[in-house]
């Protein structure tokens, strides 16, 4: 999909894990972490919301949001599957 993606560095894939005073790179590893811990077959879904609860504490609500649609749309494609 993305090829680019899989050479980013920082702890978001394919998004920035900071911005001036904001650091969200935490929640991105813990979402990472989650989405290893997965079973094939298992829904993305409740990880996905536990990375908008986490970054709606460490980022803006609008950067929150951007990043929920994203992995919504496009998390099950890095995480291997369709």
């Amino acid at each position: 999909m993305f090829s680019f993606c899989k050479k980013w560095k920082g702890s978001c894939t394919c998004f920035f894990d900071k911005l001036f005073n904001k650091d969200w790179s935490e929640c991105c590893k813990a979402h990472d972490k989650d989405y290893a811990s997965l079973k094939k077959g298992d829904s993305t879904k409740p990880s996905d919301v536990k990375l908008l609860e986490c970054l709606k504490t460490k980022t803006w609500k609008p950067v929150a949001y951007v990043m929920y649609g994203a992995v919504r749309l496009f998390g099950r494609k890095f995480k291997g599957e369709n």
